[in-house]
């Protein structure tokens, strides 16, 4: 078998507590801030993309009550291939989801097997980073069905998907569970290929991990002709 490429090699400090098998949110949120109960998207969603990502900055949103500006990443309709995150990086602004050292550690994942991360799409399950507290009365269904809808107005030809949130948003297995198996997303009648592994934060934090995602990515490359 081909050895895998270095991409992991010396990552940056982490900030961040290391996690356990399961990827906790991030720190307690404040006492001040609830959710109320929402259990489902609104039937009505905009059928636009452009449309569609404005409203996903609205007050009718759960993270319109969470601390912080929506960070949506730009995206064009129809890339061969669109990354899936669960949220944005704790002090992402603008269009960049991940921090500096995620995101470097991604590009270097799809250059090894010769993508140009430039063309990839990326997007992420909420627009906001969550912490303690602010995803218990929020029912998954919302975010699934709001993910799906998305999904289904890029129009990718394959997804990446990164991570637990992730995974178990639009599969209903955590990401060690779900890169096991052929993953389809079904949405409007029709589906996406779909290929599950770590976040490239938790490969940080547990290097461990990177040989398991290599053999991910090497089935990527396997998939997609970008």
């Amino acid at each position: 078998m081909d050895q895998p490429v270095n991409w992991l090699a010396a990552p940056p400090p982490m900030v961040r507590p290391p996690i356990t098998a399961k990827i906790s949110a991030a720190p307690a949120v404040p006492a001040s801030i609830s959710e109320p109960k929402r259990n489902s998207i609104p039937a009505e969603m905009p059928n636009d993309l452009a449309a569609f990502r404005n409203w996903l900055t609205g007050d009718e949103q759960p993270e319109a009550n969470w601390p912080g500006p929506a960070v949506l990443a730009e995206i064009s309709p129809s890339p061969a291939m669109c990354i899936v995150l669960d949220m944005p990086d704790a002090g992402a602004t603008g269009s960049q989801i991940c921090s500096e050292p995620s995101y470097a550690l991604l590009q270097n994942m799809l250059r090894a097997i010769g993508y140009d991360p430039s063309i990839c799409g990326i997007t992420s399950i909420l627009t906001k980073p969550a912490m303690s507290g602010h995803l218990q009365n929020i029912e998954a269904s919302h975010f699934r069905n709001r993910a799906a809808r998305h999904l289904s107005l890029i129009a990718p030809q394959h997804i990446l998907v990164m991570g637990d949130f992730a995974s178990t948003c639009l599969f209903g297995q955590n990401a060690v569970d779900a890169r096991h198996s052929k993953q389809k997303f079904n949405h409007s009648g029709s589906t996406i290929d779909a290929t599950v592994t770590f976040h490239p934060r938790t490969l940080m934090q547990q290097p461990s991990l990177k040989a398991q995602a290599w053999q991910d990515i090497r089935g990527l490359a396997q998939k997609v002709q970008m």
